[in-house]
């Protein structure tokens, strides 16, 4: 019987395994300046393709749980890695949004950018902050994603091949087959 439940553990560890390295990254990145944060999430997938009208999305925080986009003046560099920059204003998301800003992006080449945020206040009571991310851009079409798999079906299929491993240990443990506990023999 021992040697089922180590058989046993290793097929739920191996499927766990499959699953964790199956589902995709997430590609939102987020960065901390002076007590405020926010997360960064690019269409089409965290893949910005060259060429394009790309839109840019910034979910906004602060420690204190405080923050409003009409609090800041943001703005938004993408600096090329040849050292060219272009300014974008950062606008609220939506109507009402105090804490979802967006940008419409255009990336002239493949590259690797630096999305570098700030926001500056006149506000005494809060302080200015800069943000930089990192961003490659594919050329032409949209990378490769890690999303391209999806999960859901992933999910299913290592469960169901789990599922079919245990049954047939079980199967052979009932048999008394080669996981069966061996009898004591008098």
């Amino acid at each position: 019987m021992k040697n089922f439940f180590v058989i046993l553990s290793s097929v739920f560890l191996l499927s766990y395994v499959t699953l964790s390295s199956a589902l995709p990254a997430s590609a939102h990145e987020l960065e901390s300046d002076n007590g405020v944060n926010a997360i960064l999430h690019i269409n089409p997938d965290d893949n910005p393709v060259v060429g394009k009208q790309i839109g840019i999305y910034f979910l906004f925080a602060r420690s204190d749980g405080a923050f409003s986009i009409n609090n800041y003046d943001l703005s938004l560099s993408v600096k090329s890695a040849t050292g060219a920059v272009t300014k974008y204003q950062i606008n609220p998301a939506y109507f009402g949004a105090a804490s979802k800003g967006s940008a419409t992006v255009d990336f002239p080449t493949a590259d690797v950018y630096d999305l570098i945020v700030t926001g500056t206040t006149t506000d005494p009571a809060t302080k200015s902050f800069k943000l930089d991310y990192p961003v490659r851009v594919a050329g032409g079409t949209a990378a490769v994603s890690a999303k391209t798999a999806d999960p859901s079906i992933v999910l299913i299929t290592s469960a169901t091949v789990s599922i079919v491993f245990v049954m047939i240990a079980v199967s052979n443990v009932r048999r008394g087959g080669r996981y069966a506990a061996t009898k004591a023999s008098k």
